[in-house]
């Protein structure tokens, strides 16, 4: 079989994001600002910011030139959106995953949000849940707890609507302690998304930056997923 046409020929790392629950919340920027670099200019929507978190089973993770070992994990994600040079990205607030391997060489390497937490899945029916515990020294750590289903059709972003602006973004970034920003580009198909039913029974993730997520304003979404490739991570000019 040939190469996919979404596949570039150069690339670093690759990933299986499989049954992929988005909870999006809308938030005054003025509530964000303070917790994201200054250099990164932050994106809204309608006048709003948005603080995702993104739950997700990651499978077959390998290096391109290391197939023998592959990781399998299960990650959550708490990002918000940032556009540099015309380019739409994300920014990680923070990533929780029962690998402590990945953990590790994702601060250790790339200097990136990276926690070490205790993550489960179950399945019952239709109905999936997703749990979420950080590791460590704090009494109250921060943790996600969620139920969900798909309800609707899938579909693909429609250019200019929410979805897009949520979903449809192909780069990571991060500042170092320099205030130098860092780029990482993803490769992967669209998104092929359903409308989802997500009963959050805990959220205390962003307990640490001192706000809590409108849970009343959450909208979900949920896919079966996709391959990505990533290229190595780059100090933007």
């Amino acid at each position: 079989m040939g190469q996919p046409d979404w596949m570039p020929d150069k690339w670093q790392v690759y990933q299986e994001f499989q049954n992929v629950v988005f909870c999006h919340y809308p938030l005054d920027t003025e509530v964000l600002r303070p917790h994201v670099p200054q250099e990164l200019p932050l994106d809204a929507f309608e006048g709003k910011a948005y603080v995702s978190l993104v739950g997700l089973l990651l499978r077959d993770c390998h290096l391109r030139w290391n197939k023998l070992f592959p990781l399998n994990f299960q990650q959550l994600n708490v990002r918000t959106y940032v556009t540099i040079d015309g380019k739409p990205g994300v920014y990680f607030l923070s990533m929780d995953a029962n690998s402590w391997l990945m953990t590790t060489v994702g601060r250790v390497f790339y200097d990136m949000a990276y926690y070490h937490a205790q993550a489960s899945s179950k399945q019952d029916g239709e109905w999936t849940t997703y749990r979420y515990q950080r590791k460590g020294a704090d009494p109250n750590p921060p943790r996600f707890d969620v139920r969900f289903r798909p309800t609707g059709e899938p579909f693909e972003a429609q250019p200019g609507s929410l979805e897009q602006f949520l979903a449809e973004r192909y780069w990571m970034y991060q500042v170092d302690k320099d205030g130098s920003i860092y780029a990482g580009e993803l490769f992967h198909p669209h998104w092929k998304m359903r409308k989802a039913e997500a009963i959050v029974e805990h959220n205390s993730m962003t307990a640490p930056y001192g706000f809590a997520l409108p849970e009343e304003e959450m909208v979900a979404y949920f896919s079966k997923g996709v391959p990505t490739v990533s290229k190595k991570i780059v100090k933007v000019p």
